[in-house]
């Protein structure tokens, strides 16, 4: 079975690649079968950026909302 952690953020730049390496490593420490989901919530900060740099990778999925209905 294939789980998903989803992660709402909105203007976490100074923290979501701690949080994201955090669950990467117990991800791979307990062996999941698991993907991240970060799904970024309109943020108006540099979050958006840096998230850019996950969106290649196999285990990240980054979802940007670009509206806040």
């Amino acid at each position: 079975m294939k789980i998903s952690i989803v992660i709402p953020i909105f203007n976490e730049e100074k923290t979501i690649a701690h949080l994201i390496e955090n669950v990467r490593n117990v991800i791979k420490k307990h062996d999941y079968d698991a993907q991240i989901v970060v799904v970024n919530d309109c943020s108006n900060d540099k979050s958006e950026d840096l998230l850019r740099g996950y969106e290649n990778d196999e285990l990240i999925r980054v979802i940007h909302h670009t509206n806040n209905q």
